[in-house]
């Protein structure tokens, strides 16, 4: 375990020196991918390599190494300050657009050059990466990101990752080391659904405040109860109020036998059952 560790602090020292500018080699990155050449996919896909990822490329010569990116003519803030989700041109063909349908979106102008893929607001930006791709062009995500690192234009940086391969293990832990190291946020994707369902969500939440996200309580108490034994399967709201005026409190719901319980009005044996095994299992698996 000791080794381990040791070789995952040299790995993120060597990141580290990496997007500061210390080496500009991209060999100097490689190290840390290397250990999951032998998990790389096949490429005997029915599409090619080219159909399948060309969206990915960022370069006019179809290159997925990233060279180094001009300064953009307008603001970042500014692109990202509307009503629509900016796309980078490189994910034209990218299968997640066509899914992106509840929110407006449309690709930035192509004079203007982007190192990330998608703008949500003035202050976020998105990368999006397949794990099949990742697998075989390792580099490609580092080279972008120190690029957007130079910009220094975002506080918030998520990557994106579609796990399109069985055996993603090794790659989601190289990526989370990379994300520890950049301070970006990592999310996995099972579906190109699934992608489109998180860019629509960045965006259409821009402006709204943490606590929209947030589960609203009841600050009645006979309300929290009535919330609290509806979460118990097959149990809806009335027929926990059923619960409470039979037996007058959770404590009571819990003494009950299964025989008892089944005796309320709309509880059967199934919910009864339900109710039972639930105050009886044990608190912690």
């Amino acid at each position: 375990m000791t080794t381990n560790a040791a070789v995952d602090d040299e790995d993120e020292l060597v990141l580290m020196k990496w997007l500061e500018g210390e080496n500009e080699s991209s060999k100097s990155v490689t190290s840390t991918a290397n250990f999951m050449n032998e998990g790389k996919p096949s490429t005997s896909a029915a599409r090619s390599f080219k159909d399948a990822f060309g969206f990915l490329s960022t370069d006019d010569k179809g290159s997925s190494s990233t060279a180094e990116v001009s300064k953009p003519k307008v603001l970042y803030s500014e692109l990202g300050s509307g009503q629509h989700l900016i796309v980078n041109p490189c994910q034209k063909g990218n299968p997640v657009l066509e899914l992106i349908k509840g929110i407006p979106w449309k690709y930035a102008d192509t004079t203007t050059s982007l190192p990330m893929d998608y703008i949500m607001s003035p202050h976020s930006c998105c990368f999006f990466l397949s794990l099949r791709y990742h697998g075989l062009k390792p580099d490609y995500i580092y080279g972008r990101i120190k690029a957007l690192k130079n910009t220094q234009a975002f506080s918030v940086c998520i990557l994106l990752c579609l796990v399109d391969i069985k055996d993603s293990d090794k790659f989601v832990r190289e990526l989370t080391s990379l994300c520890l190291v950049t301070n970006f946020t990592l999310l996995l994707a099972f579906s190109n659904n699934e992608a489109a369902t998180y860019l629509e969500t960045f965006k259409s939440y821009e402006n709204k405040p943490a606590d929209m996200l947030q589960r609203q309580f009841s600050a009645n108490q006979g309300v929290q109860t009535v919330e609290v034994l509806s979460s118990i399967r097959k149990v809806n709201s009335t027929d926990a109020q059923t619960l409470m005026v039979n037996f007058e409190s959770i404590a009571g719901i819990a003494d009950a036998s299964e025989k008892d319980l089944g005796c309320c009005p709309g509880i059967g044996g199934l919910k009864a059952k339900n109710i039972h095994d639930l105050f009886r299992q044990p608190f912690l698996k």
